[in-house]
């Protein structure tokens, strides 16, 4: 698999990109450059990570900040949920990062919405 694919694959599964980088064992510039927009061409203003993990949102776990941005709430809300208990997470790697799985992100939201209705 080629060093692209193998970040485009990491980052899908959530880990930031110190963590993609030490296990392909690549700098964090060259991670960064692999996920970010591309200017010079129309049909990758997007870049590669983005339009392949919007296929499979529903399939990898989200972290604090994609799910803050989905529901668009600062990402200490998400933690604070998070810690009583309105959202379920499990934690990731050496930091215990929250990590959200999108079927709980998508109960909270259509609890909101039944409640705001």
């Amino acid at each position: 698999m080629k060093t692209r694919d193998r970040v485009i694959a990491l980052h899908k599964r959530g880990l930031s990109n110190v963590e993609i980088a030490q296990i392909v064992g690549v700098s964090r510039q060259r991670v960064w450059e692999v996920l970010r927009p591309r200017q010079d061409n129309r049909e990758y203003a997007t870049s590669a990570a983005v339009r392949s993990a919007s296929k499979k949102t529903l399939e990898a776990p989200m972290s604090v900040a994609s799910v803050s941005a989905l529901l668009g709430v600062h990402p200490n809300t998400i933690r604070r949920w998070s810690a009583d208990g309105s959202i379920s997470c499990f934690r990731l790697g050496r930091r215990q990062d929250r990590r959200f799985e999108p079927q709980s992100v998508m109960e909270l939201m259509r609890r909101n919405e039944s409640r705001d209705s």
